[in-house]
């Protein structure tokens, strides 16, 4: 476009007019992402590229406004300048920014509030933003601008991510069994926990196996998922049974099993036990049972007080039956009786290879 033309002619309505004229100018119509700074006037700066977007009467409020791939708009108030961290300035600055964005038709905005500016929050709801996500040092918060769409933002997470872990010998005949200090259930267990933000599921056992046992393991591989909807805060449960190696001793030679050291913040105690002996006592519930009789060796004696953990990666005795497989169990019991009262869907195993017996 002719910049004298633009220049005489820009008002902020006009912005997503011009921004599609450079960007058809530069790159074609079917690009969605800029490559470089397109000055429309004297008074305009857009810049799309590495997701970056600002004019220079935001930049006098916000030090960065990051643009995204469906048309909106993140900001951090870590990022207001020092004379807009005011509860009336935030307000004014959210009031006129939101305005500039409704005319730039952008549409989602994510707003990020750190704990040491929380006295901006009550002004976010004030001005229609909505809670999202809450961290540790921040609360990030939306809003959809378009009044004539329905707003597809994306939920806080619906499920948290869990790992067990099966910690067996070098013989697969011992697993690691444990007894939490906490908390509701305290019979001998396998090593559990929560896999932390972007870290892998097998990071996660490996590394859950290490704190609460103090054995550095080797990864064999996931068992089962198992598909629950009891977690706190009116999530849904995604858990991986892992089978993980950690060496030890002959069969029967107890004594020279390799030493466990109990998290002492966590549990109150730790041993290993025959696995026959585990399983057969289990009373976790059916999904459980499950998951834990799909770790057995099918090609072991056939004697359920020597019954192994089958390791390498298959199920021996299961080779020619692949796919994946899911079954549906209702482990309700009657201590949830209260909770009867609002039905929840009943837990699903994800397993590998063939069905269990």
């Amino acid at each position: 476009p002719n910049p004298a033309t633009a220049r005489r002619s820009f008002t902020p309505s006009r912005v997503p007019h011009y921004r599609d004229m450079a960007s058809s100018f530069l790159f074609g119509r079917t690009t969605t992402n800029w490559r470089r700074l397109v000055q429309t006037s004297s008074r305009v700066a857009v810049v799309v590229a590495g997701g970056a977007a600002w004019c220079d009467d935001e930049r006098s409020r916000w030090r960065e406004v990051h643009g995204d791939a469906y048309d909106g708009i993140a900001v951090d108030a870590a990022a207001l300048r020092p004379e807009h961290q005011t509860a009336e300035a935030f307000r004014r600055v959210l009031r006129t920014s939101t305005a500039e964005w409704t005319a730039q038709r952008r549409r989602g905005v994510w707003l990020t509030i750190p704990r040491a500016l929380a006295h901006l929050i009550p002004v976010a709801c004030d001005e229609a933003f909505e809670f999202h996500t809450a961290a540790a040092d921040r609360l990030v918060l939306t809003r959809w601008l378009p009044d004539d769409e329905p707003n597809p933002l994306p939920p806080n997470a619906s499920h948290q991510v869990g790992v067990g872990c099966v910690v067996v010998d070098a013989t697969g005949r011992h697993v690691v069994l444990v007894r939490e200090r906490w908390g509701v259930y305290r019979g001998w267990k396998v090593p559990t926990g929560l896999v932390e933000p972007r870290e892998t599921i097998e990071a996660a056992a490996l590394r859950e196996c290490e704190e609460e046992t103090g054995l550095r393991a080797e990864f064999d591989r996931v068992v089962a998922i198992r598909h629950s909807h009891r977690a706190p805060f009116g999530k849904s449960d995604l858990f991986f049974l892992c089978v993980l190696k950690a060496g030890g001793a002959t069969p029967g030679a107890q004594a020279a099993l390799p030493a466990l050291r109990p998290q002492a913040a966590e549990l109150a105690d730790a041993r290993w036990a025959p696995f026959a002996e585990f399983v057969d006592t289990n009373r976790h519930g059916a999904a459980w049972q499950a998951m834990y009789d799909l770790c057995r060796d099918d090609d072991s004696d056939g004697d359920d007080d020597t019954a192994t953990v089958a390791l390498g990666g298959r199920r021996p005795g299961r080779q020619s039956a692949t796919g994946i497989h899911h079954r549906t169990f209702d482990d309700r019991r009657p201590e949830h009786g209260a909770a009867a009262k609002k039905p929840r869907p009943p837990p699903t195993v994800v397993f590998f290879g063939g069905p269990p017996t």
